[in-house]
């Protein structure tokens, strides 16, 4: 089981090519190749844990499942920080199942292709930052975690400014993109957004 404070955030990416070509002249390399990621997110029926700002995440992605839970956000004018308990679970499927008999709902689902990035030292060492490129319904974005001031140069060197900074979650996001198109959805799935 892994525990980390966990300090991000997102950008959203206009030109896919230009980015990755500004990902190899800073010196960063996939060290995750491009997998697809399902995600479901699980509350109780009254919301308690969304309420209370945490998260239960399943995640299933390159042969494994990977079980999340997030606390509280705390957010400064430049980044999201929180806690995080991570554990690897051999059959996400059965606990799936466990949650939903335990009184567990499905509050939303989302699917992204993810590619993962890291920048070298020196030989077999990289940097503490990590950056993500994520293609999901919702267009493409980069999530750089890592210090707050890691964060901040990484951004500038990429061509991004703090203005171009977010901290909504992409659950958040697509809500925000829901209610401005006055769709009723759960799923920020790739099926989904082929039938709008």
């Amino acid at each position: 089981m892994k525990q980390r404070c966990e300090t991000e955030v997102k950008l959203r990416v206009k030109n896919l090519r230009q980015i990755k070509q500004r990902l190899r002249k800073c010196g960063f390399v996939a060290v995750i190749p491009r997998h697809f990621e399902r995600n479901v997110i699980f509350d109780l029926p009254d919301r308690r844990l969304t309420r209370a700002g945490h998260l239960l995440r399943l995640r299933w992605a390159r042969k494994e499942a990977t079980l999340t839970f997030k606390g509280m956000a705390q957010r400064s004018a430049r980044s999201k920080t929180r806690f995080e308990l991570e554990a690897r679970v051999p059959n996400g499927e059965a606990l799936a199942a466990v949650f939903l008999r335990a009184g567990f709902q499905e509050v939303f689902r989302y699917e992204k292709f993810r590619t993962v990035y890291r920048r070298h030292l020196r030989r077999n060492k990289f940097e503490r930052g990590s950056v993500m490129f994520d293609e999901t319904p919702l267009g493409a974005y980069l999530e750089l975690e890592g210090s707050q001031a890691w964060i901040d140069r990484t951004a500038h060197e990429l061509g991004f400014g703090f203005a171009e900074y977010i901290t909504a979650s992409y659950g958040d996001l697509y809500r925000e993109r829901c209610r401005a198109r006055r769709w009723r959805s759960n799923e920020m799935t790739f099926r989904e957004r082929r039938q709008r």
